[in-house]
């Protein structure tokens, strides 16, 4: 069943019945436990010591949390600057969930924040910072512009 039923996607499918569905499993999701259990018969024992955690070589697994039920996460992003996501939930200024690689220019340990050089209302306490000259050109009223000139 999708996470979602008026938004159906593909990657609402979650990840162990995708496995399934491709005939990677032998079992359903639904029924591995039992699976498991009957194959533990099948597996030789080891003479020896054994200090692996688990019976059936599949290591330490959490439960899995999804964002709205929703498998793949890249789909958990703003849809614009301070708007937010309203078909995820996502509230405005949130940041996205997806995953992106350091040094990526999307990574938010890349992102800057930009370094203002001055401001056009420093003497009435400020409200138009620049960060360069050009900027400074493009916030000024036509009255300060004729003015400077």
């Amino acid at each position: 069943e999708p996470g979602d039923i008026h938004n159906f996607d593909s990657s609402s499918v979650p990840p162990e019945w995708q496995g399934w569905m491709n005939s990677m499993n032998d079992c359903r999701p639904s029924t591995e436990d039992e699976y498991f259990e009957s194959s533990k018969s099948l597996i030789k024992k080891i003479e020896s010591k054994s200090d692996a955690p688990a019976e059936n070589h599949l290591g330490h697994q959490e439960k899995l949390f999804n964002f709205h039920h929703m498998h793949n996460q890249s789909q958990v992003r703003s849809r614009g600057y301070n708007i937010g996501n309203a078909i995820v939930g996502l509230p405005p200024g949130a940041p996205d969930a997806y995953y992106t690689q350091p040094g990526s220019p999307y990574h938010p340990d890349f992102i800057r924040k930009p370094e203002m050089i001055g401001d056009l209302d420093e003497a009435e306490g400020g409200g138009r910072p620049y960060k360069s000259d050009k900027w400074a050109e493009r916030l000024r009223t036509k009255e300060e512009k004729d003015a400077i000139a």
